[in-house]
């Protein structure tokens, strides 16, 4: 009996992976089954052999012959009943009455062929397993993409599916055809479809639905399910093609839309929200924090799991309180331009995790991984980070004008930057526009569309910070903080900010704490890591702990 292979690589998107070791797994149970019957019959004709030797000297070896005979002509019969051919030679493929055939017939010799390895091994396996082995031989490669089209959690039932049809129809089936014959019984994935979706995004500009964007592009549902990706890729190679292709689908999907880029100008993108200062990454940064909490808190008020929170944004409401999908663009740029390094640290550590059931995804997109931006402000979060899944678009020369140009293929890395299984992929060829309004936003007049929230203007925030300084000295001593100081800004912590700072006064061992260290202990390991990193980044923000820059956070007094 043979075993399939984890479910979880179908799911994760290792289809070839699964289906080469569905392969060897049937080819293993074959070559068991042989194995065994060619060891039944050398041992019948060894036996046989000594017996007929020492017959002479021992009566008894007649009917060791006798016996041994039965046994091999037993193995024999077996061996036939299973692969339906006879074969008296033990580990030599080919049908010996096929060989006999051909005496006689010099044409039928020449084109007499001994099965191949595989083609013999077949023989060794059940009808249905015999029949899915020779399904994997001829069709591997449709199989693997065509399966990539069907929702992670359809592809093995869609397997078995199509493996009974090949068995019914004892010839199997074209690769051409596996396609529409999916269609028949399955729906096609809705990655992206809202609980309740509202008729206004349903009339969002969208990629024109013709037979090569279904073909070809059907994984680009996989990869926005994701609560956060990486676009990498040298100019030209397609980037930006690909994250307005990936913006359209979005909006489609009822998604408000952030780009941050500080190398475009605002005025000519429409439909869409984008901030280019400094100031307005920042405050918008900042929100994005605080925002995650805020959705949080107002789930347990209400009552709701995860799930029914996300269907209450996703159906009621819109804007910035709605699904939001953050789009980081040319994120080299933001620490040279002046966004804040450790706020954009703080957000690029809370896109790690599961943002999306809050009602966010995001969107990285840079020329390299190794750019300062990311890998100076991913510490402690490198390896997360390169298990992300990733986009690297192909860039080609022209051979006209020898500029570098999109090759319109990427390698799509669903587990991240070391994937050894990375698909290539079509980009979409998606015109250059960056309006994305709706039919209903462009019938819509102008003094009735709600303008974005204007953001705080450079003046207003300078103000701000001042008044904040003069605040936290009337709490805090340049030099040092008095007991009754540090009391009343414990007081100003947050409950968990609070449990947190009792688990570093009260640790015996005076060494940096890294996160696995600090959910080792039960009341916090049920936080989540969102609400610790948040909750520490309080604690350093209020100057009870230290980052060390790596992963683990400290007193200052250790």
């Amino acid at each position: 009996m043979t075993h399939y292979p984890d479910e979880e690589l179908l799911i994760n998107g290792s289809i070839a992976k699964w289906l080469r070791d569905r392969t060897e797994e049937l080819l293993i149970c074959a070559n068991e089954v042989k194995n065994g019957s060619g060891i039944a019959k050398s041992i019948s004709l060894g036996g046989l052999a000594l017996s007929i030797v020492i017959s002479g000297i021992n009566p008894l070896a007649g009917l060791s012959a006798i016996l041994c005979a039965v046994g091999y002509s037993g193995a024999v019969l077996k061996d036939k009943s299973i692969t339906n051919q006879v074969a008296l030679l033990p580990f030599v493929r080919g049908n010996l009455l096929d060989i006999l055939g051909t005496l006689g017939h010099a044409d039928l010799r020449s084109q007499y062929k001994a099965p191949s390895e595989i083609e013999d091994l077949q023989n060794y396996l059940g009808y249905k397993n015999r029949h899915e082995l020779m399904l994997l031989s001829q069709n591997l490669l449709p199989l693997t993409e065509k399966l990539q089209e069907i929702e992670p959690d359809k592809r093995f039932d869609a397997y078995l599916w199509l493996v009974d049809k090949f068995v019914e129809s004892s010839a199997g089936i074209a690769p051409q055809d596996i396609r529409s014959e999916l269609i028949a019984v399955l729906p096609e994935p809705t990655a992206l479809q809202p609980p309740s979706p509202k008729s206004e995004s349903n009339e969002t500009q969208s990629v024109p639905t013709t037979p090569e964007t279904v073909d070809k592009f059907q994984w680009i549902d996989q990869v926005l399910k994701m609560p956060f990706r990486v676009l990498t890729g040298d100019a030209g190679s397609g980037k930006s093609t690909l994250e307005r292709f990936m913006i359209s689908k979005l909006k489609e999907a009822g998604y408000h839309i952030v780009c941050l880029n500080t190398e475009t100008n605002p005025d000519v993108w429409k439909g869409v929200e984008v901030l280019t200062t400094s100031d307005e990454i920042n405050e918008f940064l900042s929100e994005f924090v605080s925002g995650i909490e805020s959705r949080q808190k107002e789930c347990r008020k209400l009552g709701l799991d995860e799930d029914q929170f996300l269907s209450e944004v996703a159906t009621n409401r819109s804007g910035r309180d709605g699904r939001v999908a953050i789009f980081f663009m040319e994120a080299n740029t933001f620490e040279l331009c002046g966004v804040d390094a450790d706020l954009w640290a703080s957000v690029l550590q809370m896109c790690l995790t599961n943002i999306r059931k809050w009602g966010y995804t995001a969107c990285l997109t840079a020329q390299s991984d190794n750019q300062t931006s990311v890998s100076s402000k991913m510490k402690g979060f490198s390896s997360r980070y390169d298990e992300q899944p990733r986009v690297e678009c192909i860039v080609k020369t022209d051979d006209i004008t020898g500029e570098a140009v999109s090759s319109g293929r990427a390698w799509l890395k669903v587990k991240g930057k070391a994937d050894k299984n990375p698909k290539s992929i079509n980009l979409a060829n998606f015109p250059k526009t960056k309006d994305f309004r709706s039919q209903a936003e462009k019938n819509a007049p102008s003094d009735k569309t709600p303008p974005y929230p204007k953001p705080t203007s450079k003046s207003e925030r300078k103000l701000s910070d001042i008044i904040n300084s003069l605040e936290k000295s009337l709490l805090v001593s340049e030099n040092s903080l008095t007991k009754e100081s540090e009391e009343l800004l414990d007081k100003k912590l947050s409950d968990l900010a609070s449990r947190l700072l009792a688990f570093f006064n009260n640790a015996r061992n005076k060494t940096p704490k890294s996160l696995a260290n600090i959910k080792k202990k039960d009341e916090l390991r049920e936080q989540g890591d969102i609400k610790l990193i948040m909750a520490l980044t309080e604690l350093v923000s209020t100057g009870h702990l230290i980052f060390d820059d790596k992963d683990s956070w400290l007193k200052p007094d250790w």
